[in-house]
């Protein structure tokens, strides 16, 4: 019986629509064929239970959809298929390290799949499918992620939220706070959110303090560069009259509890629409002053202490209590754009 009303379904729908969509139906109705989303949602539930951070959990779920659009029916995942697909990613634009977290999230659903006897504990397409090794794939994220800003991008950067309108209208209002934050970024070597958390009461005439860092190096006085005195007071001024706590005033908490979020996403967009790669984030200009200051001799102590790395040897790392302010703002000093004056 069941049989024969897939049948009759399956002629109705090549009628209707194609060969392709019927056979794809009598199958899947027949259990010849099993969709890859079928256990989607019963997946993204025992994720939402186990230990993870959220912002992790999300991605995961926005990654996943990638695989079940590749591969719609379970039985079309083969060795073969996967790593046609892996190629595929990659020619597409995305890097190696974002790959490698698709692959991670997709071999978790796989998983999945394998527990609750959907498909055979012995077939395992995703395994090893970059065939790199734990420490090569360290090196090559660290080389195609982040990559530092030249100088004449930094100013195009800033030009392009400053000056020329964004979106799609053209009378569409340059993006002020961002040109702030750019620029901020780009003389300070900050972490984004540090730089969007950052209040009031922790910003002086020469300094700012940054608190509550994901490291205990990260929490550090950073001075305020000579060609942000201007923006500083501007930013305080705007902060005060909109009675804002926030060094940047008006931004918002995401569900992270992450200020950064929405002016991040702006920045994405505007960088893309300048035709920058994945490779290249707001993390880039932490690698650029990192460059800057290595290009102009500034050991790598002192360097630590401005960007709030861990510093690379015992005797410092251990013993000493950090650069002075003083020595940080001359090494700061150092770090320069092609900025035209106004």
């Amino acid at each position: 019986m069941l049989l024969s009303v897939a049948s009759d379904r399956a002629e109705a729908i090549e009628v209707e629509r194609s060969y392709a969509e019927a056979k794809q139906f009598y199958d899947i109705a027949t259990g010849v064929r099993t969709p890859t989303a079928a256990y989607f949602d019963d997946w993204k539930v025992h994720i939402k239970n186990i230990k993870l951070a959220e912002k992790t959990k999300d991605q995961m779920f926005k990654d996943v959809p990638l695989f079940v659009t590749r591969f719609p029916m379970l039985e079309e995942i083969t060795k073969t298929n996967a790593k046609k697909w892996v190629s595929d990613l990659m020619v597409a634009g995305k890097t190696l390290s974002s790959v490698d977290r698709v692959l991670n999230s997709c071999r978790n659903y796989w998983r999945y799949l394998q527990t609750h006897d959907v498909v055979s504990g012995d077939h395992e397409p995703l395994k090893g499918l970059l065939n790199i090794s734990k420490a090569a794939k360290s090196r090559n994220r660290v080389k195609d992620a982040n990559l530092p800003y030249q100088s004449q991008d930094v100013v195009k950067l800033w030009e392009a939220a400053k000056v020329r309108p964004l979106g799609n209208a053209k009378d569409a209002p340059p993006d002020e706070q961002l040109a702030d934050l750019i620029k901020v970024g780009a003389y300070s070597g900050a972490r984004i959110e540090e730089l969007c958390s950052l209040k009031l009461a922790d910003v002086t005439d020469t300094m700012f303090r940054v608190r509550d860092a994901k490291t205990g190096a990260g929490e550090r006085e950073v001075p305020i560069h000579s060609e942000l005195k201007e923006v500083f007071e501007r930013l305080i001024g705007q902060a005060e009259e909109a009675k804002d706590e926030y060094l940047f005033a008006g931004l918002t908490l995401n569900k992270y509890g992450d200020r950064s979020n929405a002016i991040g996403k702006r920045f994405g967009r505007l960088k893309k629409a300048l035709g920058y790669s994945e490779s290249y984030t707001f993390h880039s200009f932490r690698s650029t002053v990192v460059t800057q200051l290595e290009n102009a001799h500034v050991t790598e102590n002192l360097a630590a202490d401005i960007v709030g790395h861990e510093k690379p040897n015992i005797t410092f790392g251990l013993y000493s209590g950090g650069a002075s302010l003083e020595n940080k703002r001359k090494a700061l000093e150092l770090v320069k754009y092609p900025f035209k004056r106004v």
